[in-house]
């Protein structure tokens, strides 16, 4: 997918802002407040992939507890087993609709070159942020500006 596409698709979901860049630089996210959101369940068949594998790492990782040496094909099929319930272990984060609509995300590429979207981060200068005083980091952000503490 290209920046443009991967920024239109950003776009679809309604943040305020979208920031592109081939490389963020040290500290982009400083100053920011990164929202939290809640991670979207796993469909059946998801859970179903899960648990088969996690059955297979167990009954092997079972197999060899406490042996001092494991044969390399078994430990190499323990790592493939990891990563593929990490891949269904990463669900997308589902933000509050407010929030998105007054947060941003921003689009790079990551160290191996695929491309990244960072989502849910509000620059604390919106409204809401201004009226509740939300607290990023040290500093208060309130209508008579910014305060330490």
């Amino acid at each position: 997918m290209t920046s443009s596409k991967a920024m239109t698709a950003v776009a679809v979901e309604g943040w305020k802002w979208i920031e592109v860049a081939l490389d963020l630089p040290y500290g982009y996210s400083h100053g920011l407040r990164s929202l939290s959101g809640d991670p979207a369940p796993m469909t059946d068949d998801e859970g179903a992939a899960h648990a088969e594998l996690l059955g297979e790492y167990r009954a092997l990782e079972g197999d060899y507890m406490g042996q001092d040496e494991m044969p390399d094909e078994v430990d190499t099929r323990l790592g493939v087993l990891e990563a593929a319930m990490e891949k269904i272990e990463t669900q997308p984060v589902i933000y509050h609709p407010t929030e998105i609509g007054r947060a941003g995300a921003f689009v790079t590429l990551d160290r191996y070159g695929a491309l990244a979207v960072y989502r849910g981060y509000d620059h604390l200068t919106s409204d809401d942020s201004i009226e509740y005083g939300i607290i990023a980091n040290e500093y208060t952000f309130t209508e008579g500006g910014r305060r330490f503490g």
